[in-house]
């Protein structure tokens, strides 16, 4: 593995976690060859091919620990992206007084609900463009 700033990339190994790292390392790991036949040898718990302990030529943990990095952001992202649909599904019939309907429709588009008026039971959509605007 390259190794381009001992001091930072043990810094990082420190603050992340071997395991947690090895995980997004493995991929690079070369896989193990029968010497006769070339064929990769298999793992004959899970049948996939078995890796050995060195990495291909070239890979760099600068790169791992940026795929780790990017892999963090994008699970916080889902993350919030999710508490924002919990949180609008509980506000909007709350402030538009109307009772949500519990499944999708299949003719309405994709981020957008049918919602039931509880004067009049007549469905309306609401979207959040329609919400945010206003």
């Amino acid at each position: 593995m390259i190794i381009n700033d001992p001091f930072r990339s043990e810094r990082k190994l420190s603050q992340v976690g071997y395991y947690r790292l090895s995980g997004f390392s493995y991929p690079c790991r070369i896989i193990e060859r029968d010497p006769t036949t070339n064929e990769a040898i298999l793992n004959p718990q899970t049948g996939r091919p078995q890796r050995l302990d060195q990495f291909m030529p070239e890979t760099a943990f600068d790169a791992i620990f940026s795929l780790y990095l990017f892999d963090k952001k994008l699970r916080l992202l889902c993350n919030y992206s999710a508490c924002l649909r919990q949180i609008g599904s509980r506000q909007i019939p709350e402030r538009f007084k109307c009772q949500p309907v519990t499944s999708f429709h299949h003719r309405v588009g994709c981020g957008s609900r049918t919602f039931y008026r509880r004067e009049d039971h007549r469905p309306r959509k609401l979207t959040m463009a329609t919400s945010l605007s206003s």
